[in-house]
């Protein structure tokens, strides 16, 4: 029987021999193997591929398809920064190339943050120089939009988009 080629964006690996759940690079997360996605996947013929690390998984899915592991190069970069001090090595270079490109990646987020706040305070500001009455004024700073407080899981989430979309390589 032969096996259908490896398509690595919908793949799954089998980390560190776990018999509970195996990677799914479709979902960028681990899933149970009573999944019945997962299920159908070797019903038509594939096979996970055994692994023997997570921190291996990472350095081939951030290798071979960086797109669909933005999850992956956060974790990896928590991981790495310890070591990043006192190693010099190929291996911490590379991990180097990854911290910065999370560290770019969040720099845009917070540009993009900031210009929002300018938009608004500009926008602010024209609304009070064009009011000539309590009125005015209220009705311009009511059609400015509402300025809203990124929660920690939408930073990282802004942070994934800004990797995933190649914006902070």
């Amino acid at each position: 029987m032969r096996l259908p080629p490896i398509v690595i964006t919908a793949h799954y690996w089998v980390v560190a021999g776990s018999t509970t759940q195996v990677y799914s690079s479709a979902v960028a997360a681990y899933v149970p193997v009573e999944d019945a996605t997962y299920a159908a996947w070797l019903i038509e013929g594939h096979r996970p591929t055994r692994i023997a690390s997570e921190a291996e998984l990472w350095d081939v899915l951030i290798a071979h398809a960086p797109k669909v592991v933005p999850a992956l190069v956060l974790q990896r970069v928590r991981d790495v920064a310890q070591t990043l001090i006192t190693a010099d090595t190929a291996a911490s270079r590379q991990d180097v190339r990854i911290l910065a490109m999370a560290v770019r990646a969040l720099a845009l987020l917070v540009l993009d943050n900031v210009n929002e706040k300018s938009t608004w305070v500009n926008g602010l500001k024209t609304a009070v120089a064009a009011a000539n009455t309590l009125a005015q004024l209220k009705t311009g700073v009511a059609a400015l939009p509402t300025l809203t407080t990124p929660t920690a899981a939408q930073l990282k989430a802004g942070i994934q988009a800004k990797i995933a979309g190649g914006q902070a390589d």
